[in-house]
């Protein structure tokens, strides 16, 4: 990690995040023949909420899964997406949801 001072001048706007999403992941699993069936997700969209209330929540329903939380920002389309919190399962950094 590097560490650097920053000027609070140099953030020229923010966005309160309303909604987060939180995915659940569940680890492949294994099936006959060597093949691994690849891991499942369960979707979660939050809101009228905070950051805190947010991993609160998640780290009650986790369950021993791996989790990644997202702070959402409304588009046209869909949303924009800022993760906060894990990852992927097959991201090479792995999880971190402590």
């Amino acid at each position: 990690m590097k560490e650097t001072p920053l000027d609070p001048r140099l953030l020229t706007s923010s966005v309160e995040a309303s909604e987060y999403a939180v995915i659940f992941w569940t680890s492949g699993t294994p099936r006959a023949g060597g093949v691994v069936v690849a891991p499942e997700s369960d979707e979660w969209l939050l809101s009228e909420t905070g950051i805190d209330e947010v991993l609160r929540w998640a780290r009650t329903r986790a369950a021993g899964r791996d989790f990644e939380v997202l702070a959402l920002r409304p588009e046209p389309m869909g949303y924009a997406a800022v993760r906060l919190l894990g990852s992927e399962p097959c991201h090479p950094h792995g999880s971190d949801h402590s």
